[in-house]
C-alpha cells in the first residue's frame, strides 16, 4: 500500500517537473511579441492559454463573432486586430464567450483555460486585467 503510494506521488512530481507551468517552456516557436504597430483605428485583443498539466490534451478553436481565428493550444497566444463589440467564443462539450468592445488604440487580454467536465475538459475564456494578461503572456508562443 505504502509502495504504490510513493510511486503515485513520484509520478505526480515527474509530471510536473517535466510539464511546468506557465507557457511553452523551451519551444522553438516565437516567443511573446506586443505589436510594435498598431492601425490608429483599430484595437489589439491578445489571446492566450498558460500550459499546465490539467486539460493540456484539449486544444480548442477561437471563433470571433462566429468566424474562427485560431486554435489555442496550452501554452500558446494569437493576436486579433478590430474594433467594436467582438464576441470570442470556444466550444468543447460546453460553450463559452467573452465579449469586448473594443476601442481604437486599446489593448485587451483573454485568458484561456479548461475547466473539468463529463467527457472532455470544457473550454474557458475570460477576460483579464492588462497587468495579468501582460504578466501571464511572456511566457507564451505564437499559435501557428
Amino acid at each position: 500500500m505504502f509502495k504504490a503510494a510513493r510511486l503515485l506521488v513520484a509520478g505526480v512530481f515527474v509530471v510536473l517537473a517535466l510539464g511546468g507551468v506557465g507557457c511553452a517552456h523551451g519551444s522553438k516557436a516565437q516567443m511573446f511579441s506586443p505589436l510594435t504597430e498598431m492601425a490608429p483605428d483599430q484595437g489589439v485583443v491578445y489571446v492566450y492559454r498558460p500550459k499546465g498539466f490539467v486539460g493540456s490534451a484539449v486544444v480548442y478553436k477561437v471563433h470571433a463573432n462566429g468566424t474562427p481565428v485560431s486554435a489555442l493550444p496550452p501554452g500558446r497566444y494569437f493576436v486579433y486586430q478590430g474594433v467594436g463589440p467582438v464576441e470570442f467564443s470556444a466550444k468543447t462539450e460546453i460553450r463559452t464567450a467573452v465579449t469586448i468592445d473594443i476601442q481604437p488604440g486599446q489593448t485587451y487580454y483573454i485568458k484561456g483555460g479548461v475547466l473539468p467536465g463529463a467527457f472532455i475538459g470544457n473550454a474557458l475564456l475570460q477576460q483579464v486585467t492588462p497587468d495579468r494578461g501582460e504578466a501571464e503572456i511572456v511566457k507564451c508562443s505564437l499559435a501557428q
